[in-house]
């Protein structure tokens, strides 16, 4: 079984596998694979021939394919004119009993793009999970893609091989023994408007090296939207220690997501390595909506109560107003049509809603979050999961 670290990175989903927006994950059969993540999302890819579906498995919890409820396959296939899609989840319950169950994603949850070029096939895919599904920093996940011949689903319920992915925010490739490193951020989330900036601490051993000089920009997508800078680092004060900082505008065309910066650290003594740091160049508001916990189904309307965090992410006071959009039959009580303002530079505020499900409601919803600040409109879903009971 791999085991892998990944950095935050959002690739741009059009169904092209481009250099710089995706890390391999490896070769299954006729298949090559790739996966990306970002907070609350995973992503994946894959290039087949064109006569295979592509199969994603998902171990959210790394706690092994046959243990607990968290066990999910996405199958996409390509049949004629018409791509094909499958969602279930292999529940496993602490009395031992175990099944497959279909559609148990909602659709707001899934994305994906497909393309064809000559007798092979790719997609380029992402899935939002909530709560403690959700991928995460400092999380572990089990993973694996494949290449499969249509129509092979397959029924047994057994262990499958995975690849754990441990989920990173910061790396290094060659850092020598004797030095240790850490960036510090005022905020990983950083909008056009503000810039960017980041420093950074090494600290060495007596007997680390001494590094004098670096050179600093973004990897990838992100390549053009932030400068590049070489200077030299200063010496190491009398605790073994030096810092350096790095401030940069970004290009108000830059593709909001999760990039990847690096710098490159020499010294004497053939002396190289490399620190690298996911940051997010982000949009003027995140919504960030509290976990719902999963209903059972009833022959009685049930109350739906949450709370909407309204995160900024800049410097300015905003102001807005909070809207819901939710499924038929459905009926917002409270929360509907609130205002709001934040005043402080990346505060937030937070709104409380009340929706009531209909009676006998069961399945996969979602609840939309709307919020308009002058002409910018701003998007945010809440799934929400009504069983039957066993």
């Amino acid at each position: 079984m791999a085991n892998l670290r990944r950095l935050a990175l959002t690739p741009e989903l059009d169904g092209v596998i481009k250099g710089g927006e995706w890390e391999p994950l490896g070769t299954a059969g006729n298949a090559t694979t790739y996966l990306q993540w970002e907070p609350g999302w995973i992503y994946w890819a894959a290039e087949a021939p064109a006569n295979e579906d592509i199969v994603f498995s998902l171990d959210s919890m790394a706690d092994g394919w046959t243990i607990g409820p968290d066990n999910f396959e996405i199958r996409i296939g390509w049949r004629g004119p018409n791509i094909t899609f499958a969602v279930r989840r292999l529940n496993n319950q602490p009395n031992g009993a175990t099944a497959w169950q279909s559609g148990q994603i909602p659709p707001d949850m899934i994305q994906f793009e497909a393309r064809r070029s000559g007798g092979r096939w790719s997609v380029e895919a992402r899935l939002m999970l909530p709560g403690p599904l959700a991928p995460a920093e400092g999380k572990t996940m089990g993973v694996r893609v494949d290449g499969q011949a249509p129509g092979s689903m397959d029924e047994r319920i057994g262990p499958r091989q995975m690849a754990n992915v441990r989920l990173s925010l910061d790396n290094h490739m060659g850092l020598p023994a004797g030095l240790q490193w850490s960036p510090r951020f005022i905020n990983r989330n950083m909008v056009p408007e503000d810039g960017f900036a980041v420093d950074y601490t090494l600290t060495r051993e007596p007997n680390g090296g001494r590094p004098d000089r670096f050179a600093f920009r973004a990897e990838g997508l992100g390549i053009d939207d932030l400068g590049k800078f070489e200077y030299p680092i200063e010496p190491f004060d009398n605790r073994n220690r030096t810092m350096f900082g790095v401030k940069s505008p970004i290009r108000p065309e830059a593709r909001r997501g999760w990039r990847i910066v690096r710098a490159e650290i020499t010294g004497p003594d053939n002396l190289k390595f490399m620190v690298r740091s996911s940051v997010r160049i982000a949009p003027l508001l995140d919504i960030v909506p509290s976990p719902v916990a999963a209903l059972k189904k009833s022959t009685r309307p049930q109350r739906i109560r949450g709370v909407v965090d309204l995160q900024s992410n800049g410097t300015q006071r905003v102001q807005g107003v909070v809207t819901y959009r939710v499924p038929e039959g459905f009926r917002v009580l409270r929360g509907d049509e609130s205002k709001f303002t934040i005043y402080h530079a990346r505060a937030k505020a937070g709104t409380r809603y009340e929706i009531e499900a209909p009676a006998g409601a069961s399945g996969d919803y979602v609840i939309g979050v709307i919020v308009q600040i002058g002409d910018q409109r701003f998007t945010q879903t809440i799934p929400i999961f009504i069983e039957d009971p066993v």
